[in-house]
């Protein structure tokens, strides 16, 4: 896999993605990079998870459920990578 940064801006790293557009549900998508020592590719995809995250909490009375994905081994934060990791999460 290829040692890099794959999302590099907002709308990229914070994307809304539709599941059933006719009855509106919806869920956000936050991809966080790391490079292979543990560093923040880009420390503003952490520092803007956590500001959607309060956002979204804040304008929900009932709270929100975050649930944390971490690609598997010899995969990447490609969202254009056909079978890959991040690709099939958001599919499934």
């Amino acid at each position: 896999m290829s040692h890099r940064l794959y999302n590099d801006s907002p709308s990229q790293y914070l994307q809304t993605v539709p599941v059933d557009e006719t009855a509106g549900v919806e869920f956000d998508l936050a991809i966080i990079e790391f490079d292979d020592h543990g560093t923040f590719w880009k420390v503003e995809q952490i520092d803007d998870t956590v500001a959607m995250i309060r956002q979204r909490n804040a304008d929900n009375k009932n709270g929100i459920f975050v649930i944390p994905f971490v690609h598997g081994w010899q995969n990447n934060a490609d969202p254009n990578r056909k079978g890959g990791d991040l690709v099939r999460f958001r599919e499934d």
